[in-house]
């Protein structure tokens, strides 16, 4: 596989280098700008996330190329929240609960997830050379939350086919930031022509809990797991029922993140 680094957020430009007899992939810029830092670092609408999405039928090639590895450079982007050309995350807000939330979106979303040194260790410097800190200042630990956190998310997207190799369908965004009971909340099934499923939903703003659920005009998100079907986190444990109708309420914490399997494929 051959990406390449276009460091630039015109996501026509990044796009642009995917075209026939060019590159399979590439670091997917775009999204570490209007994503990450946009919605994630700094609270803005979850709807930036479809339409960046809906761009990418646009601007990336949707054709495998000769010799590559017989994958769609739409389907193979490099994702990345932070790097060493970039200020860390954790510079501009050092807020942790955040950062494991924008993990949780890296490594459930379609793509490559692609975690920079030290991101597991809270490191937090600002431009180069601060962003480039020694990892052996870190002690090499093994237990912090964060740490423990990714090897979590990474146990899953091993664990679940659908996470690594399912089609990605939005089934909820917002425009609120706000008081708004859907304040923050991005949700999206991951499926396999194999039948593989998950549906992560995660609470991208600390202000409060947010669900699938805008009370002002009483929508309920839609998935298309079978009606009355029980769902799992496969991070927590938890439970969620489907709705005869088709419909599932979940309701998160602030920063919180959960993915929902079939309970006859999770495993504790």
């Amino acid at each position: 596989m051959l990406f390449g680094e276009a460091f630039d957020g015109n996501d026509e430009l990044v796009g642009s280098y995917t075209g026939d007899r060019q590159l399979d992939s590439v670091f997917y810029f775009p999204q570490k700008f209007q994503v990450f830092d946009d919605v994630f670092l700094h609270g803005g609408p979850t709807k930036n996330v479809e339409k960046l999405f809906r761009a990418r039928a646009e601007h990336y090639s949707d054709v495998p190329q000769d010799g590559g590895v017989n994958v769609p450079p739409r389907d193979l982007l490099v994702n990345f929240m932070d790097n060493h050309d970039v200020p860390r995350f954790l510079f501009e807000r050092g807020d942790t609960q955040a950062l494991r939330a924008a993990l949780a979106y890296l490594f459930t979303e379609d793509g490559i997830p692609c975690v920079y040194y030290g991101t597991e260790q809270e490191f937090w410097g600002g431009n180069d050379p601060a962003n480039r800190e020694p990892l052996w200042w870190s002690g090499y630990r093994t237990s912090g939350e964060t740490f423990t956190w990714i090897s979590r998310l990474a146990e899953a997207r091993k664990r679940y086919a659908a996470l690594r190799h399912g089609t990605f369908e939005l089934t909820w965004t917002t425009e609120h930031v706000a008081d708004e009971s859907d304040a923050g909340i991005v949700a999206f099934e991951r499926k396999t022509p194999d039948g593989d499923y998950a549906l992560v939903v995660i609470n991208a703003q600390g202000k409060h809990p947010s669900s699938s659920v805008d009370d002002a005009s009483g929508t309920v998100m839609a998935v298309s797991a079978p009606a009355g079907a029980t769902l799992i986190d496969a991070l927590s444990g938890g439970r969620a029922n489907v709705g005869e109708d088709g419909t599932l309420a979940v309701e998160l914490p602030p920063y919180a993140a959960a993915v929902f399997v079939p309970e006859s494929a999770y495993v504790p």
